[in-house]
């Protein structure tokens, strides 16, 4: 969309099918503080960096892009990241380094999980209070990283960790929000859960 950049005092934006160029264009406006893109077809988002007061950065679609690199560019004002089926990007180090969010979400889409090795690089995120991982997998299948998160306080995981992990993870934050907890106290397992949940 050209001309995009003229909008200068913009705060809020919702962007679908947005190219290199498009994003090039939203990378200009000084004053964003919202930002939804919907099929994203670009494959560099160091641009972003340039939003300087950006809070809130939702990206649904991103098969192009390489790699999470790019996050390390964004503004330390960025308190919200939900990023889905961005494939590729699957080493999540940099994220480790955004330590004033207080909600991420890694997500896989309908047909496609995403997968990371290991939740290890999110333990320093002392302020994160929502964690979306909804169609992940997590490789090493533990969540001790997020034991030390004591701000946390709602987790939404696809159920391909073991209970034991469940179980430890409640002991850790017996406030942390979690599906699965109820599931494992209600019917003793996941799987029994889902099992039940099935017959229905």
């Amino acid at each position: 969309m050209r001309g995009l950049s003229r909008f200068e005092c913009l705060k809020t934006l919702w962007a679908a099918s947005v190219n290199q160029d498009m994003l090039e264009e939203i990378a200009c406006l000084p004053n964003l503080e919202v930002l939804w893109i919907k099929s994203l077809s670009a494959s560099s988002l160091e641009c972003l960096g340039n939003n300087g007061k950006l809070r809130r950065l939702i990206v649904h679609g991103g098969s192009k892009v390489p790699d999470m690199g790019w996050v390390r560019r964004l503004s330390p004002t960025v308190e919200v990241l939900h990023l889905e089926s961005l494939f590729r990007a699957t080493d999540i180090d940099p994220i480790g380094e955004m330590t004033g969010l207080k909600t991420l979400g890694l997500e896989g889409g309908m047909s496609k999980k995403l997968e990371l090795e290991s939740l290890a690089p999110l333990r320093t995120l002392k302020h994160l209070q929502y964690l979306f991982l909804a169609a992940t997998r997590i490789k090493d299948g533990s969540l001790e990283p997020l034991r030390d998160l004591t701000e946390l306080r709602h987790l939404t995981i696809a159920a391909n960790v073991p209970d034991r992990e469940f179980i430890s993870l409640r002991k850790a934050l017996p406030g942390l929000d979690c599906d699965w907890f109820r599931t494992i106290e209600k019917y003793g397992s996941v799987r029994a859960g889902m099992d039940a949940f099935r017959r229905r």
